[in-house]
């Protein structure tokens, strides 16, 4: 087993979020360097297994969001996803979608994890895992993503254990994904 946890902050620092998008404007490309660089780099440095069965991306809140968006947009490389406290939609953190994709066009429809698996001709060779707190502000959202997986045919898994979006439920809940 190869654990990573790339930094996902852009080049002005934790505040500057990247979501791990290609920026709109083209200045930070984190998703090609996500795809193209750390994954080939990966398999070159540590002879790592080279399916993408293999290969999982996991994240808390934000990255939630960003495991989800990267296996839905490049299935030939991660089939699974885990989402803890998840967004899936570009409108949950508006001001670091608009830093980071510009105005609400066609990029956000394209980063919109909502809107992708409606369309994804590969979202059914997915896993995806979620969780969410019962008192968590994205806990209908992460329902109704989990209703569309289930629509979609999608191998995935949704609990809804007690808590919130805080850092003391994430912590409890981030090795659950590691155990399915």
């Amino acid at each position: 087993l190869i654990l990573v946890a790339p930094d996902g902050a852009g080049p002005g620092g934790h505040r500057d979020t990247s979501m791990f998008l290609n920026r709109g404007d083209g200045r930070c490309r984190m998703e090609d360097y996500m795809v193209r660089e750390l994954v080939p780099w990966l398999q070159q440095r540590y002879n790592a297994t080279p399916r993408a069965d293999c290969r999982a991306l996991v994240g808390l809140s934000g990255g939630g969001y960003a495991a989800v968006n990267l296996a839905l947009k490049h299935p030939d490389t991660f089939r699974i996803a885990a989402s803890h406290s998840g967004l899936f939609a570009p409108e949950d953190d508006p001001v670091y979608f608009y830093l980071w994709l510009g105005p609400r066009w066609d990029l956000w429809d394209a980063n919109r994890p909502l809107t992708q698996i409606r369309t994804s001709p590969t979202a059914s060779r997915l896993h995806i895992y979620q969780d969410v707190g019962s008192s968590d502000e994205l806990t209908p959202e992460n329902r109704e993503f989990a209703a569309l997986l289930q629509a979609r045919g999608v191998d995935h898994v949704l609990r809804v254990p007690p808590g919130s979006h805080r850092w003391s439920y994430r912590s409890r809940q981030s090795s659950q994904s590691l155990r399915l």
